[in-house]
């Protein structure tokens, strides 16, 4: 679907989404995305739970954001995550109606 869609962004929630994502890519092309330490490190690392991946050399951007039934409603970082979002959104063309 990727390729026939010829997908420039992928947005995938959790952790795990985008191991299974490095575990289709290992499957497809033979090679692993990235590395699962790099992965782990990315979300880890900043205590975010959101952080942007890229495959340079397919011209793919993955944003990976939290998986939301894991996270609190009212949780004070969801107001840096929709920031995070809506900038990384525009350099792909989409705007929000109040934008």
């Amino acid at each position: 679907m990727i390729e026939h869609h010829n997908a420039k962004l992928l947005i995938v929630a959790g952790l795990n989404a985008i191991h299974f994502f490095n575990e289709l890519h290992l499957c497809r092309w033979k090679t692993s995305a990235w590395e699962y330490r790099v992965l782990n490190a990315a979300v880890r690392g900043t205590g975010k739970q959101y952080a942007e991946h890229e495959l340079k050399e397919k011209g793919i951007t993955v944003l990976q954001i939290p998986h939301f039934a894991a996270r609190g409603r009212g949780s004070p970082d969801l107001d840096s995550l929709a920031s995070w979002l809506r900038i990384k959104l525009r350099a792909f063309g989409l705007v929000g109606q109040s934008e």
